[in-house]
């Protein structure tokens, strides 16, 4: 789909950055279905401002610098596969703590960076508790999102996906190479970071630089396929290594020929010498 060119992942949301590069590439854009937030409270802590909760932004200001905490609770409303996600500004959330309502708590670490937490499969109905306790005790703000997976959505997609991929023949760092029958004309696009060093050959023959394409910001490489049949080939040079290489080289050549000079003499500096007589 030639809409992949238009993702991009400069949202908070990383359920909304997935499901736009999965919409984008297959037409299918209902991947994920949020969960219903249905209680925010504090213990030393204040969240009432639930004006930007459509964009999973919660402001909170901390009027008791030890054992403050805030709680989340959120609903189920489309049975799947459950995800939360959370990112606080001041990194003060060293963890989180999840019960289910089942009973099941789960904890997970996110002082260093946010992480998405798989919760296994959950009904329509059930209910995720969130406990978040603030260590520094610090006023600021957090990203949290809840979703289950559409598993019907994501098995169509999965499909289409699977049948237009590049059956991959060799693969190593600075080279791959592949087939693939592509269904339409569009972007054969990959999971390779964007980088101008990437060389793309289709059928043997090199792809001009407008068909290589840089997807979401210059964060995964792309070329544009025709319809058929095609060898595919990901070559990877360095840019500057050529140049780089050549200097080298010329650097080196030149060196050995002064040496050579010098130990043949070429440089040796021998003036004759006079010697003015005087008379006595």
């Amino acid at each position: 789909n030639n809409e992949i060119t238009e993702w991009s992942h400069d949202n908070p949301n990383p359920f909304e950055v997935q499901s736009s590069l999965f919409g984008n590439s297959t037409g299918i854009h209902t991947v994920f279905n949020d969960m219903e937030l249905t209680s925010v409270s504090g213990n030393g802590a204040n969240c009432n401002d639930l004006s930007y909760e459509e964009d999973g932004y919660y402001p909170y200001t901390v009027s008791e610098k030890l054992g403050a905490s805030l709680s989340f609770e959120y609903t189920v409303k489309e049975s799947g596969n459950a995800y939360i996600y959370l990112k606080s500004s001041v990194n003060d959330i060293d963890s989180i703590t999840v019960t289910l309502t089942d009973g099941t708590v789960v904890s997970q670490s996110v002082d260093t960076k946010p992480h998405i937490l798989d919760l296994g499969h959950l009904d329509a109905g059930e209910t995720v508790q969130i406990y978040a306790p603030l260590d520094e005790g610090k006023d600021g703000y957090l990203y949290l999102f809840g979703v289950t997976l559409d598993n019907e959505s994501f098995q169509k997609g999965y499909e289409i996906l699977k049948s237009d991929s590049l059956n991959v023949s060799k693969f190593d760092e600075t080279e791959i190479e592949g087939t693939i029958n592509a269904s339409a004309d569009g972007v054969l696009y990959t999971s390779i970071n964007y980088d101008t060093g990437w060389s793309v050959y289709i059928d043997g023959e090199k792809a001009s630089k407008a068909d290589i394409v840089s997807i979401g910001n210059d964060a995964l490489l792309g070329v544009n396929i025709t319809a058929g049949e095609h060898t595919v080939e990901f070559k990877y040079v360095p840019e500057g290594l050529v140049l780089g290489a050549l200097i080298s080289i010329t650097t080196l050549c030149l060196m050995i020929l002064l040496c050579i000079m010098f130990k043949t003499g070429y440089f040796e500096f021998n003036p004759q010498i006079y010697v003015e007589e005087l008379d006595e």
